[in-house]
């Protein structure tokens, strides 16, 4: 139907067609529970923040099409406890874990070479 010098054609709802819906493209990918061997991508702000997801997403049965997406979206939730206000920032790194691991691995060596040790 024209509408005077309009030259857009109008349909009313009853002339609308639709696709039934079986007959609509599937857009999303199908879902799928957490990988056994599923790994974040990129830096972690804390290493125990994915093993955290993990967890609950295998204890949950989540199950999602794109779980990088997931994982982003759970490390930026208000929910997560490291995004509540006052809670602690990680302090130190991966490096400085490890040194600080090994300084300490070696005092107790040297205190068990004194007979200082635990025991």
């Amino acid at each position: 139907m024209r509408d005077g010098g309009d030259t857009a054609l109008s349909l009313s709802k009853e002339e609308k067609v639709y696709p039934k819906k079986e007959e609509r493209k599937k857009v999303s990918k199908k879902k799928e529970t957490l990988p056994e061997n599923w790994q974040p991508i990129g830096p972690q702000r804390d290493l125990a923040e994915a093993d955290e997801f993990r967890d609950h997403a295998r204890a949950k049965g989540y199950q999602y099409s794109d779980w990088h997406a997931a994982y982003r979206n759970f490390q930026r939730s208000p929910y997560n406890a490291r995004n509540k206000p006052g809670a602690p920032s990680p302090a130190i790194d991966e490096a400085e874990r490890a040194a600080m691991l090994e300084e300490f691995h070696q005092a107790q060596l040297r205190r068990n070479a004194n007979g200082q040790g635990r025991g």
